[in-house]
């Protein structure tokens, strides 16, 4: 190699190689009718992937702290000392089960997940290994006091996972449609879906916003450091450059 030569270059990939490689379908969702050109919808193709990148933050602490908070507010909810286990020492492993058959299915399997990696199944890796779909499933209807057999999460949780949340959103079913929201677009991020023709700036609001009623602290770091604003001004113009320079029609 000469001195001084980028040894990230290379020879550009063809626009047939890319089709092959991520679909034709694939590729003409990111087309609309004014494009000039075949490169039009590769360089939206690129700005969608520079989306989803700037989304992660956000979203990586929107589950993470969802999933923390409800199961640490869960504990102070739900009298384990009335409750048998049959493996892990929380509520979430009671026998008989608390859970629906959809939630008692996915702690079984969560479970598995942690014995194959050879590890103790504790309460901690048990929650972790939990999806996110999982923590939003319990914030709905089965899940409220009066159920005779359920664990009565809602209204009494509410104030311990959600500490900051507005007087306006005080019901289960407020936060339920919030997080079935962002479960929803988390969902297209993560299946690697296109997102640049949705209101990305809204949902990034939205995140940073559920956030803040968890834990504000949070929510102002992830407001000072996310790019996702910038990124989406930018718009698929700020990435035909890279599309000339990547792809050959």
């Amino acid at each position: 190699m000469k001195d001084g030569e980028d040894r990230r270059s290379g020879q550009p990939v063809s626009l047939a190689s890319l089709r092959h490689a991520l679909s034709e379908e694939r590729l003409a969702a990111y087309g609309v009718a004014g494009d000039g050109d075949a490169l039009d919808p590769v360089a939206r193709y690129a700005w969608n992937l520079a989306l989803s990148s700037a989304l992660m933050p956000p979203l990586h602490v929107v589950e993470v702290t969802l999933r923390n908070n409800l199961f640490n507010a869960s504990r102070k909810v739900v009298d384990e000392s009335t409750l048998r286990f049959a493996e892990v020492e929380c509520w979430l492993d009671a026998e008989p089960t608390l859970l629906y058959e959809a939630e008692a299915d996915a702690v079984r399997v969560a479970k598995d997940l942690v014995r194959r990696s050879r590890k103790p199944v504790t309460p901690g890796r048990l929650v972790s290994n939990l999806s996110f779909g999982f923590w939003v499933s319990l914030c709905r209807s089965p899940y409220e006091h009066g159920r005779a057999r359920g664990p009565g999460l809602w209204p009494a949780a509410m104030k311990y996972a959600f500490p900051f949340l507005p007087k306006d959103h005080h019901k289960r079913s407020a936060i339920l449609t919030r997080l079935d929201e962002i479960r929803e677009f988390r969902n297209r991020v993560f299946h690697h879906e296109p997102i640049w023709n949705r209101d990305v700036e809204r949902s990034h609001r939205r995140l940073l916003e559920v956030v803040g009623w968890m834990n504000r602290g949070m929510a102002d770091a992830l407001r000072a450091t996310s790019t996702v604003e910038e990124v989406y001004a930018g718009g698929p113009g700020g990435y035909r450059e890279l599309a000339e320079r990547l792809v050959k029609p």
